[in-house]
């Protein structure tokens, strides 16, 4: 993967990088060297490792890797916090997914659909779906879980062309993900971590 104008320890030495919000609490810890490995529907792993920071665009992300036993390549995962709450991003640094932290102030976000990316094809929505809810996976049980909802819908007709689901644990990280589209779907449980 080539990201331009980072050096080899992925920062880039002309600019100060827009540092990512400290937060308590996360969805996701962005500790280096974290790692999480998923047993998926077909009896397969995926395992996600935190490998560095690097920027993007003048803005610092947590670099990590996806494997798949299934298959032989590497998939980036790229992620930081601000002060609403969790960004994934695709290698350019556009916004893939966003995750927003419960409301403690004016209630919760439940049920609350907000806009995660708009083009001329497709509008991302997202939505803190549910909280406080039991997981059991093969990792052990996760008791304080936020369950995201994540929908691809046609900008024209509002059609739901795909469907993503996160369970989050906070301060141990996804512990549940599912995903639907026209060609199938998968459901993917933890079935260990190790956070640093």
């Amino acid at each position: 993967m080539l990201l331009a104008g980072c050096d080899s320890s992925g920062s880039n030495p002309d600019d100060e990088p827009d540092e990512p919000q400290l937060v308590e609490t996360q969805l996701l810890p962005l500790t280096i060297g974290n790692e999480w490995t998923y047993s998926t529907s077909d009896e397969e792993t995926e395992t996600l490792v935190l490998e560095k920071d690097t920027t993007i665009n003048g803005t610092k992300y947590t670099l990590g890797t996806e494997t798949d036993s299934r298959f032989d390549f590497e998939d980036p995962e790229i992620y930081r916090y601000d002060d609403t709450g969790l960004r994934k991003v695709f290698r350019d640094g556009d916004l893939q997914f966003y995750f927003l932290y419960p409301d403690d102030d004016e209630g919760t976000l439940t049920d609350s659909s907000y806009v995660i990316s708009k083009s001329q094809s497709v509008v991302w929505r997202g939505r803190l779906e549910e909280e406080n809810m039991t997981v059991e996976t093969p990792a052990g049980t996760f008791e304080n879980v936020l369950k995201y909802r994540v929908t691809q819908e046609d900008a024209d007709t509002g059609e739901l062309t795909a469907l993503r689901e996160f369970w989050f644990e906070p301060d141990v990280g996804i512990v549940k993900r599912h995903f639907e589209t026209d060609f199938g779907g998968s459901t993917d449980f933890l079935k260990s971590y190790e956070l640093q």
